[in-house]
């Protein structure tokens, strides 16, 4: 876990880094079954292809998920398991 400046931000903020890949083979994500939970993120060029198919009048949107992570809830019960995969420990 770290931070890192955001860009062009004044006053000056910081983005939290919290890398769930890492360390390898002990990691949140190595718990999580790549079968069952696929991910896979479009590139620009084919955000760009899907507006123009869908034509004139198409419009877009654009989200900023910067704090997204901090409302994803967890129940209490998977508290302890959680922070032991993270190698972290309860206060």
């Amino acid at each position: 876990m770290g931070v890192i400046p955001k860009k062009r931000s004044n006053p000056l903020k910081y983005r939290v880094i919290h890398d769930l890949s890492w360390p390898r083979g002990h990691s949140v994500n190595d718990f999580i079954p790549a079968e069952r939970f696929r991910c896979q993120c479009d590139t620009l060029d084919r955000a760009i292809s899907l507006l123009k198919q869908a034509g004139h009048g198409v419009m877009m949107a654009k989200l900023d998920l910067s704090d997204a992570y901090l409302h994803i809830l967890v129940r209490p019960v998977d508290w302890a398991p959680r922070l032991h995969l993270a190698n972290l420990r309860q206060w």
